[in-house]
C-alpha cells in the first residue's frame, strides 16, 4: 500500500470525529432506554381506590374447665387463640379456680350486717343493755322474711314494727287494767318477732319515752336478748299524766316502719283534720297504722281514730275495758 493511502488511515483513526461519534451514539441509546423503562413503570402504577384482597376473621369463645380449656369459633382461629391464650396467661390461673372437690364459701360473709340499724352493743336502756346474738326465728314467720303479729285482734305483716302506746293517767283506771293489758300484750306481739325483724316502742303521755333513746329513731333488731332487754323497759313502765297524741305519732312514722300499733284510751285531746293531713303526708303510704281504742263504751268522739286508720292504710278495732280479766298481782307496776 502506498506510504500516502497508510498516512490518510491512520489520520482518519486518530480524528476526533471518530472517537466523539459513538459516545454520542451510546448516550443516545441509554436514554431512550431509560425512558422506556420510566414510561412501562408509569403505566403499571394503578390510579384511584386499591382494592384489597378479601381477609376473614371469626370469633372464638373460650371455656374453661376443671378438666382444661376448649374454644369455640372457625378452626383457623381457635389455633391462634389457643397459641395466644398459652402464650399470655399465667401459669398458675389454673390453680387460682375453685373445684368441684372444694368446700363451699361461707355465705354469711354476703349477708348484711345485722347490727345495722341495732345500735352498738352495750347501749343502755333504763340501765339494760342491748347486744345483736340471738336465736329468735319468729313464731310467724311469712314468705320472704316478713313475719305476721297483732294487738288486741289486730294483726300486721312486715319487717319493722312500731308499738306506740298511751300511758298517761287514765291507763291507771279499772284497777289498772288497761295498762296491764297493754303490756301483756306488747310483750306476746314481741314474743312473735324473729331476729331479723324489727321494732320500737314508744309509751306516750305528754311526753314520748322511748325505748333506748340514746339513739333516737333507731330500730332494733329482735333477738332474744333485745327482746328481754325489752320486757324489763315494758315492766318499770307506768302511766301517769295527760296525753299528747300527735308528736308520738310524727316520730313513729318517721322510723319508717312497715306497721305501726297505736293505742289509746283516750279521744281527747282530739287530733284535728290538719293533724290529721300531717302525719298522711309525712307516712306518705309507707306505714299502716292500726289503731286500738280502750274505753267502756263506744264514743263518737273516737271518730278521728278511725280516720286516722282508714287514711294511712290501716284497721281500727275498739276494745271494751269491760272485757278485760282483773290485774294479776305485779302487772302495770
Amino acid at each position: 500500500m502506498p506510504n500516502s493511502t497508510l498516512h490518510q488511515q491512520d489520520h482518519l483513526e486518530d480524528s476526533p470525529y471518530r472517537r466523539v461519534l459513538p459516545a454520542w451514539l451510546s448516550s443516545m441509546v441509554l436514554h431512550a432506554i431509560l425512558l422506556v423503562l420510566l414510561v412501562f413503570l408509569v403505566q403499571s402504577v394503578p390510579r384511584g381506590v386499591v382494592e384489597e384482597p378479601d381477609r376473614t376473621t371469626g370469633i372464638v369463645l373460650k371455656h374453661t374447665t376443671n378438666t382444661g380449656e376448649y374454644y369455640e369459633g372457625e378452626n383457623v382461629d381457635i389455633d391462634v387463640a389457643s397459641d395466644s391464650a398459652s402464650n399470655s396467661a399465667p401459669a398458675d390461673l389454673a390453680t387460682a379456680l375453685p373445684s368441684e372437690n372444694d368446700s363451699p364459701q361461707d355465705a354469711s360473709s354476703f349477708l348484711p350486717d345485722i347490727s345495722i340499724g341495732g345500735g352498738p352493743a352495750g347501749g343502755t336502756v333504763s340501765g339494760g343493755g342491748l347486744r345483736l346474738n340471738g336465736t329468735g326465728t319468729g313464731t310467724n314467720n311469712l314468705d320472704g322474711g316478713k313475719v305476721r303479729t297483732g294487738v288486741f285482734g289486730i294483726t300486721g305483716e312486715g319487717y319493722k314494727f312500731v308499738y306506740v302506746f298511751d300511758v298517761s293517767d287514765s291507763m291507771n283506771g279499772h284497777e289498772g287494767r288497761p295498762l296491764a293489758a297493754a303490756k301483756r300484750e306488747l310483750s306476746e306481739s314481741l314474743k312473735s318477732l324473729g331476729k331479723l325483724q324489727q321494732f320500737q316502742i314508744i309509751f306516750y303521755n305528754e311526753y314520748e319515752n322511748i325505748f333506748n333513746p340514746t339513739l333516737p329513731g333507731r330500730l332494733f333488731f329482735a333477738t332474744d336478748e333485745n327482746k328481754n332487754t325489752a320486757e324489763e323497759f315494758i315492766h318499770r313502765i307506768t302511766a301517769d299524766g295527760t296525753t299528747r297524741h300527735l308528736e308520738p305519732l310524727l316520730t313513729a312514722v318517721d322510723m319508717g316502719p312497715d306497721i305501726i300499733f297505736f293505742l289509746t284510751d283516750g279521744t281527747n285531746p282530739k287530733l284535728h283534720a290538719e293533724d290529721l293531713r300531717r302525719i298522711e303526708r309525712r307516712n306518705a303510704g309507707r306505714a299502716a297504722i292500726n289503731v286500738i281504742q280502750f274505753g267502756t263504751e263506744y264514743d263518737s268522739g273516737g271518730s278521728w281514730l278511725k280516720r286516722l286508720a282508714r287514711e294511712n292504710r290501716g284497721e281500727y278495732v275498739f276494745f271494751n275495758l269491760n272485757r278485760l280479766s282483773p290485774r294479776k298481782a305485779g302487772e302495770g307496776k
